[in-house]
């Protein structure tokens, strides 16, 4: 990971697998090829631009009473 703090809202990132530990996942090992070559990938942390993009929301509540 490859941040510049003066602008933290972005950084670029790269992997030896993929964006998800299940090996039945298509993300899996999406990332591996890149890395080989020594690709990076740009990653955005504002919440306004991410939020535009993002495939839908997952709301966690540990707290929560179970049923």
């Amino acid at each position: 990971m490859i941040v510049d703090f003066a602008h933290p809202d972005w950084f670029n990132m790269s992997s030896s697998t993929g964006m998800a530990s299940n090996p039945d996942d298509p993300h899996y090992d999406n990332l591996t090829a890149g890395w080989l070559k020594g690709e990076y990938v740009r990653m955005n942390t504002s919440e306004k631009d991410y939020m535009a993009g993002n495939k839908g929301i997952v709301v966690m509540n540990p707290g929560a009473e179970r049923e």
